[in-house]
């Protein structure tokens, strides 16, 4: 059974970044020009979207291709819930120390 709410309606592509986008796993910002995936749909009758770096995309991607645990997708935002802080892979590493610096300098 699958944890995530199958949305109402849904719209994914890829698409090239023209401004700032944090990214909805990670929180590593996605830089105009980068590339990122793209995803709207309505969800529990309510709109939302999600902007995925490249990387991130791999990860769900490996993780859908290897595990059975799986029967749909892992939920948005929520990638790396399960995953324990030792097997994060290297940008989500970096992302969450930057973020926890961005947080830091604001709240100074």
């Amino acid at each position: 059974m699958c944890d995530c709410e199958v949305p109402q309606a849904f719209n994914e592509r890829w698409r090239t970044a023209r401004k700032p986008h944090r990214c909805c796993e990670c929180g590593a910002w996605i830089k105009p020009g980068d590339r990122y995936n793209y995803v709207s749909g309505i969800w529990d009758n309510q709109p939302d979207s999600h902007h995925t770096c490249v990387e991130c995309v791999q990860v769900r991607d490996w993780i859908v291709s290897q595990s059975t645990r799986w029967d749909c997708e892992p939920c948005f935002t929520q990638l790396y819930d399960d995953m324990p802080r030792a097997d994060w892979p290297p940008h989500l590493v970096e992302a969450q120390a930057v973020l926890r610096e961005e947080l830091a300098r604001k709240a100074a």
